[in-house]
């Protein structure tokens, strides 16, 4: 295994959980797991559910009721409305408050904030560039 940052280790696929998708997904896109433990698209808004508890990206996408190979932890492509500069690279990575995706500006009021892990891959040119997965708990902004 080797250290990516200060407690962060990558594990490869042993990261990895196949679950049935509650909805469409695709590569790169960010998932919560609902009550009946399907993987559906996390965003960052707050109210009813826990869309906002994003645990995993979408590594093999999958239509619904199909099986979607999820990544926990270790360095994945997330997916970005735009795509990130690779100056930043080593900035947080937080959950959007569109469905599914990452951003690098937290949401604001009415949003929960959910750190989704650290950019490393940036270059320009891809909305899907590498992320040292690291999910924590979200902060509801009031």
């Amino acid at each position: 295994m080797a250290r990516l940052f200060t407690g962060l280790v990558s594990t490869g696929a042993s990261g990895d959980q196949y679950v049935t998708a509650a909805s469409t997904m695709s590569t790169g896109e960010l998932v919560y797991f609902d009550s009946s433990g399907q993987a559906d698209l996390a965003d960052a808004t707050a109210g009813a559910g826990f869309t906002y508890h994003a645990r995993g990206v979408v590594v093999v996408g999958a239509v619904l009721g199909s099986t979607a190979k999820i990544r926990l932890q270790g360095i994945e492509k997330v997916l970005f409305a735009t795509a990130p500069a690779a100056s930043d690279n080593g900035k947080p990575v937080f959950l959007s408050a569109s469905s599914g995706q990452a951003t690098l500006n937290p949401p604001g009021s009415g949003h929960a904030i959910t750190h989704i892990g650290i950019l490393t891959g940036a270059n320009g040119a891809t909305m899907l560039p590498e992320v040292a997965l690291n999910f924590l708990l979200p902060v509801l902004v009031p």
